[in-house]
């Protein structure tokens, strides 16, 4: 729920405009379209924590996959989103503390969390919304503890085998109760590539790499994600 390009009657709309209209439709929305990634990651995130962990999820949202982690494991939740209407929703929650998170764009701005203090650190259906992951992925690494986990979900093609992020872009974009708006809506495809060089230079052992398929309901295609599940070294490097 980061930085994106939408344009609608000719004038440039943020990803945050798009999600705050989305927002009170939003968990309805995924669970319309069977949206499997968020499950998926849960799952294999799960596998890696300790009791009670601390978990910093990277584009929060309303809360809809950090709430899985919050009944299960009784975590406490951190998290950062660009859109305040959904995290207004996640607020009315209660699953995490409102000073553990923050109304922030994390493709410029910095974690606000020390250096090794979270047991994991998650993000799903994000990444393919930043232009440019680099400084998202430094942070997340910097916040994870020595032996802590990295999970990643998002969207993009087994066909990109090189380290250039491919733009794309759809016709439509969302209005607040879930109809089409005309414009151009650019978002990116990440090569699985770069992030697990990326993870492997900064010490982490990649425990799973996958490539998934999600078909929407409404639609014949299915929607490709990449996911990764990295664990940090005992000993920083």
């Amino acid at each position: 729920m980061f930085m994106t390009r939408v344009q609608v009657k000719d004038r440039p709309v943020s990803a945050a405009e798009i999600y705050d209209d989305w927002s009170n439709s939003y968990e309805a929305g995924i669970l319309n379209m069977g949206w499997s990634a968020p499950q998926s990651l849960f799952e294999n995130v799960s596998e890696h924590l300790p009791d009670k962990p601390e978990i910093y999820e990277v584009g929060i949202g309303s809360g809809f996959l950090a709430e899985k982690f919050k009944q299960s494991h009784d975590a406490e939740i951190y998290g950062a989103d660009i859109s305040s209407k959904m995290l207004d929703l996640l607020h009315e929650k209660g699953i995490a503390k409102r000073n553990n998170i923050h109304h922030l764009n994390l493709e410029t701005q910095s974690i606000p969390a020390e250096k090794h203090s979270m047991d994991a650190v998650i993000s799903c259906g994000v990444l393919e919304y930043f232009e440019d992951i680099d400084h998202v992925l430094d942070e997340m690494i910097r916040i994870t503890k020595p032996g802590g986990v990295i999970g990643l979900s998002f969207e993009t093609s087994p066909e990109i085998d090189h380290k250039k992020t491919l733009a794309r872009s759809n016709a439509d974009a969302l209005s607040e109760d879930g109809q089409k708006l005309s414009g151009t809506f650019f978002y990116y495809h990440h090569p699985l590539g770069h992030l697990l060089q990326t993870l492997e230079q900064a010490g982490f052992e990649v425990c799973h790499q996958d490539y998934k398929s999600s078909v929407k309901k409404a639609e014949e295609t299915p929607i490709i994600y990449g996911e990764i599940i990295a664990k940090a070294p005992e000993i920083p490097i």
